[in-house]
C-alpha cells in the first residue's frame, strides 16, 4: 500500500516571515467522499499545490534527470507566494502589489498590473515583511479566465482583485478585510482557494503576534457580487490561519483549515483543524490532547495546511514534528485522532504532497507515519522515506522524484533546481515553490521567477 506524505521539516530554527499562531463542533457533519488526485486537462497549475484539493502532484512533470533553465524573469519585489500556470501564462505576484504574466514557453512578459502602493513594514506594529503587499498565492479560474489576488494597500486595507488572465485588466475589486477587526494586525499569508463558485481568503497575524487579531476566512462570489461570507475562529486572540497552503477543499466543497496557538479561557480552538461548509458554517473540529501546552510554547499545529488522503482521513502536522491521522467524518474533537507519530525531529513547515492510492491497490490506508527511522512509503516504481526531515530515495527509486514533486526557495534565496541525487537530498526549506506543467517547472524567489525544462 502506498502513502506518499512529503513535508518540509526544519530542525527548530526560527522561521522569518510567518506569524506564530480556532469554532464549536457540529452535531451532524456533512458527508465527504474520499479525494482522489486526477490529472487536469491542460495540466494547468491554477492554485497553490495545483488546485483547491492541494494534492501537490504534477501529473505531467518533467523528468528531473535532465533539467535545465528555460528562462528567468525579474520582478519588482519579493515573491512569497507560488507562481501559477494557466492558459499558457505563468502568473507571479509581489510584495510591491504587482502581478506579472509571462509566456510559459518563452518567458516573455505578457502583461504587468500594478494594483497600488504597498504598506510600509515600518508603519506596522510588528512583522518582518517590508513592504507588505501581495503575500499569499493567488488563485486562477481557468474557465472564466480570471486571476484572483489579494493586495495589502497603503492606508491599511486588503482588497480582492479579479484580473483578466489574458490582458491583466481589472475586472472588479472589493474590500476583503475581516469584519470588525483591525487590518493593521492581520496578515493575508495563506493561499487563496477557488471552489464552490467562491474565492476563499484566510487570515492570520503578523510575525510577532501583536495586536488583537483572530484567524478568519472571508469568501466572495466569483463575480464579486453579493454579500461577503465570513468565519472567525472563536478564540480570545490569535488562532491565526497562516500556513502557506490555506484552506483545503474536499469533493463535497467543505473546507479544512489548520490554526495556530490561541489565547482565551478554556478550550480556545488553538492548534486545531476546523471543518467548514462551503458557506463557512462550522461543521466539526479536531485538536490534539496537548493543545494547551502547544499554546503555551508557541508550537503551532497550523504551520502546514491539512492534507486530504483517502479512506476518509486527513493528515496534519506542525511545529512539534508530530503527524496525525484524523477522520474527516466525526473528527473526534480533542484527542480524537486515529493515529499519531513523529514525522520530523523538529518542526514541520511548508506543505504536504499526496499522490493517491495506486491503481489496483485496495488495502486500507496504513495508519503509520514516517519518523526518524525510515519507514518506506511505496508507490509504483518508487518509494520515499522521511529521515530526519529529509527525503531518502531507495534502490527501486528512479533517478528523479518520480517525475512529480516540489522543492522550495526562501525569499531572496537561490533557485533549487538541479539534477536528482541518490540519498538524502531534500533539505529543510519553507514553502514548496517548484511547480510543474508538461516539460516545464516554474518557481519563485525573492527577486524573480524562473522556469526549467
Amino acid at each position: 500500500m502506498v502513502v506518499l506524505l512529503l513535508s518540509a521539516c526544519s530542525l527548530g530554527a526560527s522561521r522569518p516571515g510567518l506569524a506564530r499562531h480556532s469554532p464549536s463542533p457540529s452535531s451532524s457533519p456533512s458527508r465527504s467522499p474520499s479525494p482522489v488526485p486526477t490529472a487536469a486537462p491542460g495540466a494547468a497549475w491554477p492554485e497553490f499545490l495545483g488546485g483547491a484539493e492541494r494534492f501537490g502532484i504534477g501529473f505531467s512533470s518533467p523528468a528531473l534527470t535532465d533539467i535545465r533553465q528555460a528562462w528567468s524573469a525579474g520582478l519588482d519585489g519579493a515573491e512569497y507566494g507560488q507562481p501559477l500556470v494557466a492558459g499558457g501564462h505563468v502568473i507571479a505576484a509581489t510584495e510591491n502589489d504587482s502581478v506579472f504574466s509571462f509566456d510559459v514557453a518563452s518567458g516573455a512578459l505578457a502583461w504587468k498590473q500594478h494594483l497600488g502602493d504597498p504598506v510600509s513594514g515600518r508603519s506596522l506594529p510588528c512583522g518582518n515583511i517590508d513592504p507588505s503587499g501581495i503575500t499569499s498565492t493567488p488563485a486562477i479560474d481557468p474557465v472564466r479566465g480570471t486571476v484572483y489576488v489579494v493586495a495589502y494597500l497603503s492606508g491599511f486595507h486588503h482588497t480582492l482583485f479579479a484580473l483578466d488572465l489574458k490582458t491583466g485588466a481589472v475586472r472588479w475589486q472589493r474590500p476583503i478585510d475581516p469584519p470588525a477587526l483591525s487590518p493593521t494586525v492581520h496578515q493575508q499569508r495563506s493561499a487563496l482557494s477557488f471552489a464552490n463558485g467562491r474565492v476563499y481568503v484566510p487570515y492570520g497575524g503578523l510575525y510577532g503576534d501583536c495586536g488583537n487579531y483572530r484567524g478568519s476566512v472571508i469568501a466572495s462570489a466569483a463575480d464579486g457580487q453579493g454579500d461577503l461570507l465570513s468565519y472567525e475562529v472563536k478564540a480570545g486572540r490569535e488562532a491565526g490561519i497562516w500556513a502557506p497552503g490555506g484552506a483545503v477543499t474536499d469533493p463535497s466543497g467543505n473546507l479544512y483549515v489548520a490554526v495556530g496557538n490561541a489565547e482565551g479561557s478554556g478550550f480556545n480552538y488553538g492548534n486545531s483543524v476546523i471543518k467548514l461548509s462551503p458557506d463557512l458554517r462550522e461543521l466539526d473540529y479536531w485538536a490534539p490532547s496537548n493543545w494547551a501546552a502547544l499554546n503555551a510554547s508557541d508550537t503551532d499545529v497550523g504551520s502546514v495546511a491539512p492534507a486530504l488522503l483517502e479512506d476518509g482521513l486527513l493528515f496534519q502536522a506542525g511545529k512539534a514534528g508530530i503527524g496525525y491521522l484524523v477522520k474527516t467524518q466525526g473528527m473526534g474533537g480533542i484527542g480524537g485522532e486515529v493515529f499519531s507519530g513523529r514525522v520530523c525531529p523538529g518542526r514541520v513547515d511548508g506543505a504536504t504532497a499526496w499522490p493517491g492510492r495506486p491503481e489496483g491497490r485496495r488495502r486500507p490506508l496504513r495508519r503509520r507515519l514516517a519518523g526518524r527511522r525510515r519507514r518506506q512509503h511505496r508507490h509504483p516504481g518508487r518509494w520515499l522515506g522521511v529521515v530526519d526531515g529529509r527525503v531518502d530515495s531507495g534502490p527501486d527509486q528512479p533517478d528523479q522524484w518520480g517525475g512529480e514533486g516540489g522543492s522550495a526557495a526562501r525569499p531572496g534565496g537561490p533557485l533549487p533546481i538541479g539534477r536528482r541525487r541518490r540519498g538524502p537530498d531534500l533539505r529543510p526549506r519553507p514553502d514548496p515553490a517548484l511547480r510543474f506543467r508538461p516539460g516545464v517547472a516554474t518557481m519563485g524567489t525573492g527577486s524573480g521567477s524562473s522556469a526549467a525544462r
